[in-house]
């Protein structure tokens, strides 16, 4: 009795469940992308109107970091920030000058001493020197941008150059 038209009946226990389960996955899979396509068109009507705009930053370099740090620099009694400004907006370019001077030769001086330009931004963005030395020998050494601000809310574009040696 246990064979039924040559076969055992051990051999064919579990066989319906392997040809059965392959259906079941294939809908469930289906379902699945299908549910999964669905949330992203409901989602993707929803917020349509966005929009994505990477804005331009200006990333300071080395240069206009160290140009900073010159600005800070102490000199006697005030900094050389209170300097440009004074040398800007009362035209007192003497301190400005010398302590400009120190501080750059101090750093980039050695074994000569260097010349330098220092420009400032008017209103109409017309590049204009705001003090400066003159210049024997051209090799660009240094060439930092900032922006200060001043007493009166307004600010300051300035431009340093170090464009040689005197």
């Amino acid at each position: 009795m246990d064979d039924v038209m040559g076969k055992t009946l051990k051999s064919r226990i579990g066989k319906k469940g392997f040809f059965m389960g392959l259906p079941a996955d294939v809908v469930g899979w289906f379902l699945f992308f299908l549910s999964i396509l669905s949330w992203g068109l409901i989602f993707g009507v929803v917020r349509a109107d966005i929009t994505f705009k990477i804005d331009a930053q200006h990333t300071p370099s080395f240069q206009d970091l160290a140009f900073i740090n010159i600005l800070r620099t102490p000199f006697q009694d005030t900094t050389i920030v209170q300097l440009v400004i004074e040398a800007h907006q009362q035209q007192k370019k003497d301190r400005l000058e010398l302590a400009l001077d120190q501080a750059l030769n101090t750093i980039y001086g050695d074994p000569y001493p260097v010349c330098w330009k220092l420009w400032y931004y008017d209103a109409q963005d017309t590049k204009q020197l705001l003090a400066g030395t003159g210049c024997k020998a051209t090799k660009q050494l240094f060439s930092g941008k900032t922006v200060i601000p001043l007493p009166d809310t307004s600010h300051l574009r300035l431009e340093l150059a170090i464009p040689g040696l005197k």
